[in-house]
């Protein structure tokens, strides 16, 4: 359903967020990859917990994303 709302949406690309050290999200993030990386869909994996330590690492890294997309299109 994912790779049909990519599509519906006209997406560039997908952030994928989970949550810091929950190992079904990370598992899912595997399978998630394979599938996005298949069909051509660039995907970004952001991985945090509840604090607001990482927020400008995050930043930086969601921003650097979208110039990739940029570039790419």
């Amino acid at each position: 359903m994912l790779l049909e709302l990519v599509r519906q949406s006209g997406a560039q690309g997908v952030i994928y967020y989970s949550l810091r050290y929950c190992d079904p999200f990370s598992f899912k993030m595997l399978v998630t990859k394979d599938y996005l990386k298949r069909a051509g869909v660039p995907l970004m994996e952001a991985q945090t917990d509840y604090g607001t330590m990482d927020t400008e690492t995050l930043r930086t890294r969601v921003e650097a994303f979208v110039e990739m997309l940029a570039i790419r299109s």
